[in-house]
């Protein structure tokens, strides 16, 4: 069994980790997407560069109340940045599919 991994001074479970990680992966993609370094990104968030790649590599978490600015910044819904939105949903639906076909 896997014990939870602090995160700051919180404990974080194995599934949030996982959370964090593919939301940072998601958060590098889109700003790649609008062609912005993570630089240009922080400056319009306020924040730094080095909080921008902790946040991109899931050293760090983002707030809730940093999702509507940071999803408006990188041109995406909130659902999308979250990676529910339908295009996800649809991508998730034929990985299902595949794996399916394979078994």
């Amino acid at each position: 069994m896997t014990l939870p991994q602090p995160i700051g001074l919180d404990v974080v479970s194995p599934q949030d980790q996982r959370f964090f990680k593919a939301l940072g992966v998601r958060i590098a993609e889109l700003r790649k997407a609008q062609s912005f370094t993570q630089q240009q990104l922080a400056e319009l968030l306020g924040l730094s560069q080095q909080m921008i790649a902790s946040y991109e590599v899931g050293r760090r978490r983002v707030p809730i109340s940093m999702l509507p600015a940071l999803a408006t910044a990188l041109a995406v819904s909130i659902d999308t940045l979250l990676g529910t939105g339908s295009s996800a949903v649809k991508r998730e639906i034929g990985r299902a599919s595949c794996r399916e076909r394979v078994s």
